[in-house]
Formats: C-alpha cells, structure tokens, sequence
C-alpha cells in the first residue's frame, strides 16, 4: 500500500507496480496483446500518481493527451512538486512514443492485435515511466 491509497482502496503507485510485474510475466510467455493492454495502464496510473500528489486530487480521465496535458500544466507552475519526475524525457514526449496508440479498447481486439515488436516498445516505454516517476517519488521518499 502506498502513501497515495485513495480511501476507495485505488492505489496508482501500486497498481502501476503490479501492472509492470504482470506485463512483464505476459511478455515472457509471449502474451503480446496482454502486456500492451496493460502497459497503457501501467503510463496512466504513473501519470495519475504525479496529478494526485501535486493536487490531492483524483483524475478520472483514461485517455493520455488528457492526462498528460494536465499533467503537463500542473508541472509548469511555480513550485510545482512533481516538476522534477515529469521532466524526463520518456514522460515529457510521451505523446511522440510509440505507446501514445494505446486506448482502453484495445482489450476487446482478437490475438494478435498488436505486434511482438510494438508490444515490447509499449512495455519498455511503460517502464521508462515507471521508473522516473513512482520509482524516483520513492527514491526521493515523497511517496511510500
């Protein structure tokens, strides 16, 4: 559990943890359209975690110009807590990276909807993500 659990028992930091973990497991096996899905969550619940720590508050928003965007705004202004992770490279151009095809829906295509290749960039991408913004608020001991 991390110090950004939601009283309604959501957790980003968390969940974007398992998800990596599990897209991880899904690539091993050669589970491609599962460890894409996922890896698109893994992006939104980082992203979600930046915007929940600098605000307090919760977005509901699944789509990621959206996230990004207000992300992006949030970060810009004057002592911004959360400028520092949203400045690496991977989160700042997220909407260039290849993961940036990612939606939700992509959960109701048939196997093989999203190439080995494009699936390892979408996880690789996720991970980039996870690394300089959940890792580094831990690291830094801003979240738990």
């Amino acid at each position: 559990m991390s110090s950004l659990k939601q009283a309604n028992s959501d957790d980003y930091p968390d969940a974007a943890e398992k998800h990596l973990n599990d897209a991880n497991s899904l690539l091993a096996v050669q589970r491609f359209d599962g460890a894409a899905y996922l890896s698109g969550y893994i992006v939104e619940c980082s992203l979600k975690s930046l915007i929940q720590f600098e605000t307090g508050q919760v977005s509901k928003d699944h789509e990621f110009d959206k996230i990004h965007k207000n992300m992006m705004r949030l970060c810009a202004q004057t002592n911004s807590k959360t400028a520092k992770y949203a400045s690496s490279r991977t989160v700042r151009d997220l909407l260039k990276s290849n993961i940036r095809n990612w939606l939700p829906g992509i959960r109701y295509s048939s196997e093989g909807s999203v190439s080995p290749e494009e699936s390892q960039k979408w996880v690789t991408e996720a991970n980039e993500i996870f690394i300089s913004t959940i890792i580094e608020m831990r690291l830094d001991r801003v979240i738990t």
